[in-house]
């Protein structure tokens, strides 16, 4: 393959400038990706499992993705490389309120600039849920937690990852890691138009993940907010979601924690699950832990009613961790039904529970 003169400066170079640069093989992909992503909007199909089953098809060998990678870098990451200015943290909140998750072409505009853009880091406030006191914050994204039921892949209503629902009402009971593999699937059903105000859970976008203050939290907070903005923060496992209702209406900010790790060789697709339990059945000592050491785990929580709350200018405030919930709650798809917004996959009745 031949490679890219590093001696271009590729920020300056436009749409034209870049093609022209293309070697007859990336000429092949250039093709093939505005073919397959045609076919795809003109067919109404939004479930980013076809596009990945079509890749695979399509390159089979691992030497033809690594430069059909490379290519993609060089195309799609030209957007990326021009969006230098760094968004505010009130332009990315109106950003989220701006998106129609109603419409396919809305949630796409959010996933890629949250993928493609600059974003800036969101300053929560401080807690001391789990007995220490420390800051929070968001790191915007839109591909952070997976369902664990994933089914469906040639619906054609079916949405992006970044739209998901939960189901309340179905507990996941992990099995301890000495456990033979076993999977008990509960029963859900496939949510109709009259489920519009079904309980038990509901849809929600994804926006980020939440972080923790990785350093001595009081001595930051003595030296003013932008030593906190610059200081070392870490993942907590958790994503942080905006409930959207089934007429697109934005809602309460939860945090839900994260049971799947991408897949170590194509991070578009879900990876195995990541160990819950011990042999004893006990929670390990990561798992639903905003913090090594932290007391009182949860899976699931609210950190605020609306993203109005998100705009207040930094402050000392207390962020408060509420509507907690201590296991695992079914994660599903998220689908249009007419123009209606709904869980995939609708649990009818309570006690319900599937084996991971």
């Amino acid at each position: 393959m031949n490679k890219v003169d590093t001696s271009v400066d590729l920020f300056l170079l436009s749409d034209e400038q870049i093609i022209a640069m293309f070697t007859a093989k990336q000429h092949g992909f250039h093709q093939w990706q505005t073919k397959v992503e045609t076919s795809l909007l003109d067919s109404h199909i939004v479930d980013d499992r076809v596009y990945r089953s079509l890749f695979r098809e399509r390159f089979p060998l691992q030497e033809d993705r690594n430069e059909f990678y490379a290519w993609s870098d060089l195309w799609n990451g030209r957007h990326r490389r021009r969006m230098y200015r760094p968004m505010t943290p009130f332009g990315f909140i109106q950003l989220v309120q701006g998106t129609d998750f109603r419409r396919p072409d809305s949630i796409a505009k959010l996933t890629w600039q949250m993928e493609m853009g600059t974003m800036p880091f969101l300053f929560l406030g401080q807690s001391n849920h789990g007995g220490t006191m420390t800051g929070y914050g968001i790191r915007p994204g839109g591909s952070y937690l997976w369902p664990n039921l994933d089914e469906g892949p040639d619906d054609v209503d079916i949405l992006h990852r970044g739209v998901l629902g939960i189901n309340f009402n179905v507990r996941v009971i992990p099995t301890p890691a000495s456990a033979p593999n076993r999977r008990l699937q509960a029963r859900v059903d496939s949510a109709a138009s009259d489920d519009a105000n079904h309980g038990g859970g509901f849809t929600f976008a994804q926006i980020g993940a939440l972080y923790v203050f990785g350093e001595d939290w009081n001595q930051a907070r003595q030296q003013g907010i932008e030593r906190v903005m610059g200081g070392n923060w870490r993942e907590t496992g958790f994503g942080v979601v905006v409930e959207v209702d089934p007429y697109g209406r934005l809602g309460a900010i939860w945090v839900i924690w994260g049971v799947y790790a991408p897949d170590e060789d194509d991070t578009s697709q879900r990876g195995e699950r990541m160990p819950m339990l011990d042999n004893e059945g006990s929670l390990l000592p990561d798992v639903g832990r905003l913090y090594p050491g932290a007391k009182t785990p949860f899976m699931v929580a609210k950190i605020a009613n609306n993203l109005e709350a998100l705009k207040s200018p930094p402050a000392w405030n207390g962020l408060i961790f509420t509507n907690q919930i201590a296991h695992e709650c079914q994660l599903v798809r998220a689908k249009l039904v007419g123009n209606v917004l709904l869980r995939q996959y609708i649990a009818r009745s309570n006690g319900q529970y599937m084996y991971c």
